[in-house]
Parts: structure tokens; sequence; C-alpha cells
């Protein structure tokens, strides 16, 4: 009868060592923006010196579970916001922690914009007058027997040149 009261005794002292030794703190809070008080969608949130975060929902809310109880700090972070570093926050089995983390707007300032043209890039310019012959052109030509050379003598200004000869002469146009 004595060792079942001491064994007893051994095991309830012991159940709240045990009990205060689980991870099952839990902090629960909210990111804001400091100028309009509305909440930062999409920002993460770590508990500082660990590998621990989360990302906050539409509203700028987020929670932990399972955190060992103790001291931690927490950064809060966006983009187009200052990071923010919490104080020391003390976390429990018992009661849950809550926190506001205000985010302040980051300025962010461009530097000068400068537009200017390639110098590899040429303009259009359209000379005097300017004629696109196409492939269907060519083959509908008659007598052109798809000779780019005769298509080109049957247009206006073109003059035709002896046959053993590789040039066209078209009236206007200068010998080079």
């Amino acid at each position: 009868m004595r060792k079942n009261i001491f064994t007893l005794i051994i095991v309830l002292l012991s159940l709240p060592v045990f009990s205060q030794q689980s991870d099952s703190g839990i902090i629960k809070g909210r990111v804001y923006n400091s100028k309009t008080n509305e909440g930062v969608p999409f920002a993460t949130v770590q508990i500082w010196g660990t590998t621990v975060g989360a990302i906050t929902d539409f509203d700028g809310n987020f929670m932990f579970t399972g955190v060992k109880p103790g001291y931690v700090e927490l950064r809060a972070s966006s983009v187009g916001f200052n990071p923010f570093l919490t104080s020391a926050i003390l976390v429990t089995n018992s009661k849950e922690a809550n926190i506001e983390i205000p985010l302040e707007e980051m300025a962010i300032g461009l530097g000068e914009v400068v537009i200017k043209a390639s110098p590899f890039i040429k303009k259009i310019e359209t000379p005097v007058s300017v004629r696109i012959i196409g492939i269907d052109e060519i083959e509908k030509n008659p007598g052109g027997n798809r000779d780019i050379s005769k298509v080109i003598q049957s247009f206006p200004g073109v003059a035709s040149t002896p046959a053993f000869r590789n040039d066209v002469i078209v009236r206007g146009g200068g010998t080079e």
C-alpha cells in the first residue's frame, strides 16, 4: 500500500514538470500599416533567431502554435515596408500571446530616367519613290518568265541594257 501511494505521488508530481516542457505556446497577432491601420496581407513573420515563420492572411493576421515557452522576438517584413523587430514577448503554456506589429511604408526613391535613341537602329526614310515587288507580282508579269531583271525593265522609267551587261538603268538615278 505504501509503495502504491509513493508511486502515485511521484507520478502526480512529475506531470506538471512534463507539461511545462512541452512546446504548446501560442502566439497570435496582426501585422498592419502604421499610417492606415489596415492589415498587411502576405507579410512574413518570423520568430527571430529560428527558422520558424508564417505568412499573414488577407487581413494581416497570423498564428504560431507549438512555440517553446519563454521570451521570443518576432520580425515582420513585407514588400514596400521597412522590416520591424518586436521587443521580447513572453510565451507561456497557460495563455496565448497577442501582439500587434506596425509596419511603416518604405519611401523608395527612383533615380533619373534617361531615354535616348539607340545608335544602331536607323530611321526608315522614304526616298522619292519606292516600289516593292512581291513574289506573286513577279510570277504574274507577262513575258517575265520569273526573271527579276525582265520584270523590272517592264516598269516605267527603267531602261533596258544590252544582253551582255548585268545592270539596270533607272531614270533619275545617278551612276553611283
